[in-house]
């Protein structure tokens, strides 16, 4: 039979050493505190039997002492010493006899003629004397004594002490023979302890190993497999977290994948025309205007690959949160003004300026507003036919400022805007490389929009244009 392992590093072994550590301290704790509660209990039945003794002996003295005098009578000296012989041999044979009762005088000696007692302690004697009752535990040897001590009044005045004693050998052996039995079945609670935390840790703990070995089979190249979720426990919680994070490594696999081959295919194309037209060129002799047109469409080629290359490098930035915009207040008239003059011409549609009076000013980056508001105009002029219309306009609401940039493009379907600020996203007939789109626009535009906490919505359907709608902060 295969014995289990028990890793000394592993939350299970650390698991069961503190049950059977916090189980070992609550038993001597129970242990100690037991043992002195007893004690306590049993001394202080031993005081109330001793205390009822006393009081009863000292009203029966008061009595007596009330009454006529006692007269001893006169014994003959061999009688006598015959009499204390016998009475010492009983002592020793009998506790009872030994520890009875002590009638003495104020001065500690006994009232009794034919007992030699004494006090059993001076300060105990000298308590009652004073007039005070009193308990207290002596040692006659090694063996433990209980005491009590009472005063018998007379007119006022102590005429005598009477001390009760009670031996507390018994007591004491049998509070170290229950102290022994416990320290007996504390290793037998120990290890019932340990084997029942061993059993309880290794159910408990069933579903983190399968968590762990379901995630040792869990790679990147198929992060397709996800945790069975038992019951509504914490660990079921951990294992439906877990799974959530699986979505989102395998989403972020996913667009990292499609973001690769989209940067490898829009980088392979201006590179491809570059080369093409360098051959042909090389080809052969010709005349300086082939060369010239050569020329231009290679330039053409190489600054589309620039403008990817900016793109992704500003994209590339904003993943590693690097994009730190220079804040300060920024016009939205003068901004929106430069972008669209740069979209004003023949060939482009109508741009409709509805800025409000007063200027209203934004918190944020010149350059890269300039840039986000770019984005937004060029993606609206690609989509719009030359007889259209786009609107921009703004207003305020509060802390925050509105920008909205609306065209009478030709729109796309619901399902395609979640996807509009992905990168490399193009929309069937719609977004094509022909109108001169890279795919990175409008993730630009978010990842610009998001550095400054702001946010950027797109409302569109197919045939009626695209609108888009920019929170930004607003400055004062």
């Amino acid at each position: 039979m295969r014995m289990p392992s028990f890793p000394m590093n592993s939350i299970r072994t650390r698991l069961i050493f503190w049950i059977v550590g916090v189980m070992a301290f609550v038993l001597a704790v129970m242990g100690v505190i037991l043992r002195y509660t007893l004690e306590a209990h049993l001394l202080a039945s031993f005081d109330n039997d001793l205390a009822r003794m006393g009081r009863m002996m000292a009203i029966q003295t008061e009595r007596h002492w009330a009454g006529p005098r006692i007269q001893w009578p006169r014994l003959d000296p061999a009688k006598l010493k015959k009499m204390m012989a016998e009475e010492a041999k009983m002592q020793k044979s009998d506790p009872f006899i030994r520890y009875r009762p002590r009638i003495l005088s104020p001065k500690g000696r006994s009232l009794f003629p034919l007992s030699k007692d004494t006090s059993w302690n001076p300060q105990l004697l000298a308590l009652s004397v004073a007039g005070q009752e009193a308990h207290q535990t002596v040692y006659a040897g090694r063996e433990p004594i209980r005491i009590f001590s009472i005063p018998v009044f007379h007119k006022g005045k102590v005429v005598a002490v009477i001390q009760t004693a009670y031996s507390l050998s018994d007591m004491y052996r049998n509070l170290s023979g229950l102290l022994y039995t416990f320290l007996v079945l504390i290793p037998v609670a120990l290890l019932v302890t340990g084997t029942s935390a061993a059993f309880l840790s290794r159910r408990l703990l069933a579903p983190v190993r399968h968590i762990t070995q379901t995630a040792a089979h869990i790679g990147s190249a198929d992060l397709s497999r996800r945790l069975s979720v038992r019951g509504k426990d914490e660990f079921a919680e951990m294992a439906s977290t877990f799974n959530a994070m699986l979505d989102r490594l395998e989403q972020a696999f996913e667009q990292q994948r499609r973001f690769t081959a989209d940067a490898s295919h829009e980088l392979k194309t201006p590179l491809t025309a570059i080369k093409a037209h360098t051959s042909l060129t090389l080809s052969g002799e010709k005349t300086p205007a082939e060369y010239r047109r050569a020329l231009e469409r290679a330039d053409k080629a190489a600054t589309l690959m620039i403008r990817i290359v900016q793109d992704l490098l500003l994209l590339a930035r904003s993943d590693a949160n690097q994009l730190h915009p220079d804040l300060q207040p920024v016009s939205i008239r003068e901004a929106l003004a430069v972008s669209a003059d740069t979209y004003q011409g023949s060939g482009h549609p109508a741009i409709d300026l509805r800025l409000p009076e007063p200027d209203m000013k934004a918190v944020g980056d010149v350059a890269l507003l300039t840039r986000l508001f770019n984005n937004l105009l060029d993606n609206a002029v690609r989509y719009t036919p030359p007889d259209g219309r786009i609107t921009v306009s703004a207003c305020g609401n509060g802390s925050y400022l509105t920008v909205t940039v609306s065209d009478t493009g030709i729109g796309v379907s619901p399902e395609h805007l979640p996807h509009l600020c992905e990168r490399f996203y193009r929309v069937d007939e719609a977004r094509t490389r022909k109108q001169g789109g890279t795919g990175l626009g409008l993730a630009i535009c978010r990842s610009i929009v998001e550095s400054h906490h702001g946010s950027l919505i797109l409302d569109s359907a197919p045939g009626q244009g695209m609108t888009a709608r920019v929170t930004l902060p607003q400055a004062g």
